[in-house]
């Protein structure tokens, strides 16, 4: 049961190309608890150890410091991709989020595009790149977006819309050191849908000047604007959220996610992807649609604790299947 005194491990920071986003994230939820009386310890997962030492690390200070849970403020690889679930699993330490097959599906676009397809979600067409392919020429009609396999924050992702743009673009995205997707661009309003233990929260619609929700539009003040609630007609917008949860459900995803989707003109919803771990952030969109539903930033943090001990002991959650309503 989560109490005052419940003692909590933030485990932030990590390798990849994310980690500045999780730092500050991890920062934010440290400040946060800490404000609020819990025994906290951050733990920054540092660049500069091998894998093996920083695990090491960590599982010594999870036995001085003796944690009730983690909370992880992880994003990317090695993070928030089933491997430091499957660590924390291994540790008998109840930690927030999904699980490590919900974690490593959401993860991979393509698989979790295979679910979507599976389970008769909607989402847009794509085709795979594998890592050093020489491609020339786009392998879907233009505009298309390019994009890292396994990665977030739109770290290495761009937007096609003239031949010339698709090798820079594929280059780009390679330059993770990850296979490529090439998705079919959907031109229409992009919708951010976070749900939390299967209920979906207020829907937040993002505009912005770029050519699209770029990592400057998502983390520079300014940059991009949030509507919240989403102005929708009141059809569109629970269609939204029962798609948003449909998805959540499809991957067997636990505690709070955040699902991107676009509505087309047409009134189609697609989804896009979803995140397993989202941002926490000052410009994160969970925490502004928890506000929306009435939650401080503690309670959000508290929720997903909660949850975690709750659930912990109990085997993997099984995905649910899409809602083929």
């Amino acid at each position: 049961m989560l109490t005052p005194a419940t003692r909590v491990l933030v485990v932030m920071g990590g390798w990849s190309a994310e980690r500045e986003v999780s730092l500050a994230s991890g920062a934010a939820v440290v400040e946060c608890l800490t404000q609020a009386g819990h025994p906290v310890l951050g733990f920054d997962l540092a660049p500069g150890d091998s894998h093996g030492d920083a695990v090491r690390r960590l599982l010594e200070a999870a036995v001085t410091f003796k944690p009730d849970a983690v909370y992880l403020a992880l994003h990317g690889p090695m993070g928030e991709d089933g491997t430091m679930q499957g660590l924390l699993e291994l540790a008998g330490l109840p930690y927030n989020g999904s699980r490590v097959a919900a974690s490593a599906i959401g993860m991979d676009k393509v698989l979790a595009k295979q679910v979507f397809v599976a389970n008769k979600i909607t989402t847009p067409r794509y085709n795979l790149v594998p890592l050093g392919s020489a491609a020339a020429h786009a392998p879907l009609p233009l505009p298309v977006v390019v994009k890292p396999r396994s990665l977030g924050s739109s770290i290495g992702v761009s937007l096609v819309e003239k031949s010339e743009e698709f090798a820079p673009a594929l280059a780009l995205a390679f330059a993770q050191g990850q296979d490529a997707v090439v998705e079919q661009y959907i031109s229409g309003r992009e919708l951010q849908a976070c749900v939390v233990d299967g209920e979906a929260l207020p829907l937040i619609e993002v505009t912005t000047t770029n050519r699209f929700y770029d990592y400057e539009a998502k983390y520079t003040a300014g940059k991009s604007e949030h509507k919240v609630p989403a102005p929708l007609p009141k059809k569109q917008y629970e269609a939204a959220q029962r798609l948003a949860v449909s998805a959540y459900r499809s991957l067997g995803c636990e505690g709070a996610a955040r699902v991107e989707l676009i509505a087309e003109a047409t009134g189609t919803l697609y989804v896009i992807e979803v995140n397993t771990l989202p941002g926490m952030t000052v410009t994160s969109l969970l925490p502004e649609a928890a506000r929306e539903a009435g939650w401080s930033f503690l309670d959000l943090i508290h929720r997903e604790l909660a949850g975690a001990i709750r659930r912990h002991g109990r085997g993997p959650a099984a995905p649910q299947g899409g809602d083929k309503s």
